[in-house]
Parts: C-alpha cells; structure tokens; sequence
C-alpha cells in the first residue's frame, strides 16, 4: 500500500492541483519501484540491441557495395577487343568525350622460370602490362593485404593479387624469374629451348591486395583468376612485342553508368567489324549484390522476430509491473485521482523507463557494429570497425520511447478493476471434470488469467508463445527447402550430368565433339557456344545451345528457332519483358527481334575468368544459329553431356570420363555443377534459420517460465486452497505442470499451421523472386521434434515454479487474504 506522509496535507494538490499530484506520484513511485524500473530499461536495451543491430547491419550489408565502389575509385566498364592485336582506330575510344578517365594495359606472356624451364601454371593466369601509371592507383585502387603499390618508373616491381599470391605461394620481397613473349611465340616454342632468350626479366613482388573484382566473387568461383601487374616501365621495355594477347581499357565515364549503353555504342562506330567486349560495373555489382541478398533478408528477419519477441515479453513485464500497483492505485481511484492522471503517470514512466532502454540500445548497437557487414564482401568494407547509422538508431531510439509511452500510458489510464475472479470458461470445465483434479486443475489454470491482484498477463503470453512457435515453424519448414535448393543442381539449373570444356576452347572443340559423340557411356550430348548480347543499355552473358541436354526451363518453353531466345528472370525483369514479348537484342551483328519463350535457370558458366557469368536469374538462352547471327564471333567452346547410367555422377566417374574424352592431343576438363555465387551464398546461410529458430525457442521459454512464476506468486491463496482441500505436494507440482503443458499445447496447435503455411509462403516468394521451380519439402519428423521438445521444455521450466507452489504453505496465504 502506498505510505502516505503524515501532516495535514497528504497529498498536496489532491485532487485539484493535477500537475503537483502526479508529480508527488512519480517521485513517490520512483523510489519504490527505481529498480524495477531499471530492469525494465535493461530488458528494452538489450532486445533493442539485437533489433537495431540487425536492421543497422543489414543496411551496412546492403551498402557495401557501393561504398567499396567510391572508395576504390572503380572503373564504370572494361573493354576490349575479342581478337588478338588491337584496332588501328583503337586509341580514339580515349578521346570520346564521355571518357573521365582511361588506363590501358597489354597482355602478354609472362611465365616463371624455375631452373631454366618454363612454369605453365602461370598461363592459368592474367599478365597485365599498363602502358600509363594509372591502373591501381587513380582507376581500380585494391585493398592492399601486404607492402605497397609498385613505382611506376620501375620495370622490376610487381604487383600480384590475393589469389595469385594464394596459388603460387607467393610473399612481399621474393624475387622471381620471368621471361616476357607473345601468344605466338608461345605456340611456335616447340621446346623450352626455342624461346626468346633476351626476354629475361627479374621482378621482386613488392605489394600483394585484393582486386574489387575479386572480392566480389565467391572465393571458391574457379574463374577467379590470379592477376600479375607489371609498371608502365616494365611495358615500355617490351613495347616491341606485336601482336599483344588482348588489350583491355579500364574506363571512368562522367556522368556514371547511366551513358555506359550510348558510350559502347560510341565505341563500336569506332571500330567497326572489330568484336568488343564489354565488361560493366553496374553487371558485377548486380551479381555481388544478388550473393549478399541472403545476409541482408537475414538479417532483416532476425531483426523483425527479435522485435516480436521482445514486443511481447517486454509488454508482459510493464503489465507485471502495472499490475503490482493495482492496489495502490484502487485507494488513489477511491479519493479521486482520475484515469486521465493515471495516463499522465503512466507517460511518464514510460518516458522514463523507454528513454534508459533506448540510449542502452543505441549504444549496445554501436559497440557491436564491428561485427557488420556479415558475408562473402565483408572484406570489401571501406571503413571497418564501429559504425553509427543515424537513421536505423534515431528511428529505433524514438520508435522504442514511443512504444513504451504508449504501453504504460494506454493500461495506466484505465479505471482499476476490483479484485475478484474471471468467469471460468464452460468448455473447459466440461473438459476439466473429465481429468484427473491435479491435472483439470492445471487446465483451469492455463486458461483463466484473473483479475485484480490475482491477474497474470496471459493473453500476452500465449501472444509471445504463438508468435515465437509460428516463427520457428516458419523458419524450420524454409531451411529445409532451402537445403533442398542448394543441394539439388537441376534446381539451380545444372540439368545435365557434366559439362566439357576444351582448355583453348574452339580451337580443339570440333575433335573434341568427335570424341565425345564416340564414347559409348554418354547417351545425348550438344554443342554449345558464349557470347554476348546488349538489349535495352543492359549486356546480358548468353549462350547458344541445340539439342538436348539445353538449359532448364521454369516458365514457357526453350528457343527452338533462331528467332527465340529464353531469359532468366532478373534479366526479363531488367527488360521489362514477359514470356510472348518480341524483344530487340543487338550483337556485333547487328540488332535483331526475337521472341521471348520462356523464363530459364542458369548455372555459373563463363568464357574465360573475366567474363560476366551467366548465373541464377541471369543469362540468355539462344538456339546456335540464333546467337551466330548476333554474334558472328562467337565459336563453340563447350559441351554439355548425358549419360546412359542413371546413377549419381560421381567425381570418380567424371575424372574417368575426362580421361577417356581428352588425350595429349587434346586438353580439357570434364566439370560437374557450376553453383552460382548466389547459391553458394545461401548455402552458407543454410544454417541461419535455424540459428533464429534457437533464438526464439530461448525467448519463447522466458516468456513461459515468466507467465508461470507470475501465476504461482500471484494465486497462492488458489494454491493454498487446494492443498487444504488434501493436495500433496506431488499433486500441486502436478498442476503446475500441466498448466504449462496446456499452455505450449495450445499455442502449438494454433501456431504450427500457420508456421507451415508462413515458410511454404516465403519459399514461394524466394523461388518466384530467384526464378526457380518451387518445390516444396515438409520436415515431418523436425516438426515432430519441434512439438515433443516443447511440451518437454515446458515441463522443465516447470520443476521451479512447481516447487515453489509445492511449498506454500495454506494458513500464512490465507490469512493474507
């Protein structure tokens, strides 16, 4: 009861003055209930630091992108003649006026020597020579991992990636031995012996780092490439090599990426009959951001249940904390302290309790931002360690003073009710008579929550309870058609059993073909060509395939004239274009109409590493002839197979196959199924719903353990009751827990049918928004677990409040009444 202070005016100001009163209330409450108070606070700060943390990390995920992008000063497109040499009109692409800035490098070979001989592996590599000092420096800067740039007055410095680091074992300061030729010079060497001698060049690795490009792949994309850069001094000293292997120009354009369609278009009237290829920006970040996609929705779900969560359990502590004043608040009711004074006292301390809990979880979400961005492009953050979103954490800070607010001011306005019990419900009666008392017993409990003094905060609870339940059903019934997807090629698109690539492509292929056509244990087999297409400003990787296997096909059919052309769904979409749509697509042929037949899915499949891969939603689908007349370039360079046996490809059988198909003559490789880098992404997050399933089932159990120790606390006398009426302590503990049985069983059978129908409606969702098939998969036997390890855990975070009901002790809690 609330001590009044002795003296003639009691409570100054009441019931005239409202402002003094419920200003006398406050302080009053504050030094009684100062450290319910504070946990409270704690409680919101720390739900709010795993909800402000997440929705903050997710845009610091989604961002990274870009802002790796401005850091490194990266270049709006690459480009480059497809045939070796470079066009006489070739420097004035410099000279357009759209360019900013340009930085130009030559291939050429350049192989370590050990001991003499020639070290081949370093052709699986990229030698680039600049011909100026910009590359690395104003255009492309990397994320340096060890040493520093190379000067550019030096031809002995060298530049490698990670990955060339990483494969050739390479470290800052070794001195390597090379020797620099041509492409034909290569060929023509029919020894070791019969390469130019005066090409010797010593070089000293003086800085290796991290190309944007290549943290934006996968690390286990096998087209990433190991990348050597050379000075401009070093390219002067061979300038005399002719023709270079390719020559690439790294371009900044002026007003963005949004001239790059007018600019390409620009550059093939200066080099007419010349293919070019084109690299742009915007196409990799597209692709990097489709792999961070996943992080992102991750984080944005965990965010939004934690707030659920926490919406519920925190509501059911201020309505525990409110109810504890109910008493005093009936004596201050009776004197005529109004229900509108309640609000303003309640406002206030909501103001008070959410204000505390807000700055700790604005605070708590900046101490653990270091630990964002979250997947593969982490190492692509500009500026790790703490970062302040003022955004998220000034919409989050207000949102949870507000909540609070409202919470504390809505229930505290409300006239106290008199102390008393809730009508039972009939049915459960009817049901109850039919149990055993102990256990009827525990079912009236579960399902009464009272009134007055004696009321616990059930309908919050159960609330709490089904919202987490639905979550983990969701979240258990999605990872496993998530796990489905990653672990099903065809899902992905990979609808044949191998795929064989020629190491110099269509240069053997056609011997290639031949071989393959021969062998007996394959069943169907086609020829397939790259290329690339341009429609509407977007350049789409493509792929000319006839026969069967061909590309898999989700929505429509696939092209079966030289007029049609599938898309994946990213692409269609980037279109703007559906399935019956005529659209243009342009190629160094020329443009050209084409229907649109169907929507496909496509593997990661590319030319050469630094070809934008065809990927999932990503890719255009010709027939052979189709992609010839855009891209007369393009030759066949690849082969998909079917085998006769129907058992699972093995890597044994693979490696087999490529023995049989490839001999010195012939070079290859016979690969199994190409995961985009999206997929590997969700592979990795495979285990994050289940993660945020843990998550809940922890908070689902606090909000279960808290409704039942309110309940034992506050029906002592109901307790009391029943062991005068000749209750064991056995049969007390047994109506506890079935109580808390009751509780999960019902929020069980109301929440995992929604949960089901919640996670069979966001894989739908993904798949639609992926471009994939939607197959769906019900875990059975993990919902079977899901219900026994509740009713289980339910029982167990009964023994305490169980004991503790055990040992009430009947004459002391009715006398109190």
């Amino acid at each position: 009861m609330v001590q009044w202070p002795s003296g003639p005016q009691t409570l100054p100001g009441l019931p005239g003055r409202d402002v003094t009163s419920v200003w006398y209330l406050f302080r009053l409450e504050l030094r009684r209930r100062g450290l319910a108070w504070f946990a409270a606070a704690l409680l919101i700060g720390i739900a709010g630091t795993a909800v402000l943390g997440a929705f903050a990390g997710a845009r610091r995920t989604a961002s990274v992108i870009t802002r790796s992008a401005s850091s490194s000063n990266a270049e709006d497109l690459s480009l480059g003649p497809e045939t070796e040499g470079t066009p006489p009109t070739w420097s004035q692409v410099d000279q357009l006026a759209a360019v900013a800035e340009v930085s130009t490098a030559h291939g050429l070979v350049a192989l370590r020597l050990d001991h003499g001989r020639p070290d081949e592996d370093w052709l699986k590599g990229i030698t680039a020579f600049p011909t100026d000092d910009r590359l690395l420096r104003t255009i492309g800067r990397p994320q340096m991992l060890a040493g520093r740039l190379p000067n550019p007055g030096r031809p002995e410095e060298l530049f490698v990636n990670e990955t060339m680091a990483r494969k050739r074992h390479l470290r800052v300061g070794q001195r390597l031995q090379l020797i620099v030729l041509t492409g034909r010079e290569l060929e023509a060497a029919r020894s070791p012996e019969d390469l130019p001698s005066g090409r010797r060049l010593e070089v000293v690795i003086v800085g290796i780092g991290r190309l944007r490009d290549e943290a934006l792949r996968d690390p286990s994309d096998p087209q990433l490439a190991p990348v050597a850069v050379f000075t401009a001094a070093a390219s002067a000293r061979f300038s005399e090599l002719h023709p270079v292997n390719w020559d690439v120009k790294y371009v900044r354009l002026r007003h963005g990426t949004g001239d790059v369609a007018s600019f390409e278009r620009q550059v093939r009237a200066l080099v007419p009959g010349v293919a070019v290829t084109f690299a742009e920006r915007k196409s990799a970040d597209a692709r990097a951001r489709r792999s961070m996609q996943p992080y992102v929705i991750a984080l944005i779900a965990f965010g939004a249940l934690a707030a659920l969560a926490s919406l519920a359990i925190i509501s059911q502590m201020l309505g525990r904390q409110q109810a504890a004043q109910r008493s005093d608040r009936r004596v201050l009711h009776a004197m005529g302290f109004t229900g509108a004074r309640f609000g303003v006292l309640g406002a206030i301390e909501g103001a008070v309790i959410g204000a505390t809990g807000a700055v700790l979880a604005v605070g708590g979400a900046i101490a653990i931002s270091p630990l964002t961005p979250i997947g593969p492009l982490r190492r692509l953050e500009p500026s790790p360690g703490t970062s302040v979103d003022p955004v998220i954490l000034g919409v989050g800070a207000a949102a949870i003073i507000v909540l609070v607010v409202a919470r504390l001011a809505t229930s505290g306005s409300r006239t106290p009710a008199p102390t008393g019990v809730a009508r039972t419900n009939r049915v459960v009666d009817r049901v109850a008579q039919r149990l055993p008392v102990p256990i009827g017993s525990g079912l009236r409990l579960a399902t009464d929550s009272g009134r007055g003094t004696r009321a616990i905060p059930l309908r919050s609870t159960m609330l709490g309870l089904c919202t987490a339940l639905a979550a983990i059903t969701a979240t258990v019934v999605f990872s496993a058609d998530l796990a489905n997807f990653v672990t099903t090629p065809r899902l992905y698109g990979w609808s044949w059993d191998a795929l064989v690539v020629p190491d110099d492509g269509s240069n053997t292929l056609p011997a290639t073909s031949a071989a393959v056509h021969a062998e007996p244990t394959i069943a169907h087999a086609a020829d397939g060509r790259f290329g690339q297409v341009v429609s509407h400003g977007t350049t789409i990787a493509a792929l000319g395939i006839d026969g069967t296997p061909n590309v898999a096909i989700v929505r429509g059919r696939g092209p079966t004239h030289d007029d049609e052309v599938a898309l994946g769904i990213t692409s269609l979409d980037a279109l703007h274009a559906s399935v019956g749509d005529h659209i243009s697509m342009q190629g160094q042929g020329g443009a050209r109409q084409f229907l649109v037949t169907g929507v496909a899915v496509f593997p990661r499949l590319a030319p050469y590493p630094a070809a934008e891969p065809t990927g999932l939603g990503i890719g255009a689908a010709f027939t052979r002839a189709g992609l010839a007349r855009l891209v007369p370039d393009s030759q066949d360079s690849f082969m998909l197979v079917n085998l006769r046996s129907r058992d699972p490809v093995t890597p044994a059988a693979r490696r087999a196959l490529q023995a049989r198909v490839f001999d010195k003559a012939r070079s290859g490789q016979v690969l199994g199924p190409q995961r985009p880098n999206d997929v590997t992404s969700y592979d990795r997050l495979e285990r994050t719903p289940l993660a945020l399933a843990a998550l809940l089932a922890v908070l689902a159990l606090a909000t279960a353990a808290h409704v039942l120790i309110s309940s034992v606390r506050r029906r002592r006398a109901n307790l009391a009751v029943l062991k005068t009426l000749g209750f064991t302590r056995r049969q007390v503990a047994t109506t506890v827990a079935s109580q808390a049985t009751t509780m999960i069983g019902l929020a069980v059978i109301v929440a995992m049918p929604i949960g089901v129908v919640l996670g069979r409606w966001c894989w739908s969702a993904t798949a639609r928004w992926l471009g994939i098939p939607e197959v769906h998969t019900i875990p059975y036997r993990s919902l079977l677990v899901i219900t026994v390890a509740a009713v289980f855990l339910a029982n167990v975070i009964a023994y305490i409040p169980g004991r503790i009901a055990s040992r009430v002790r009947p004459a002391l809690a009715l006398r109190a009444e």
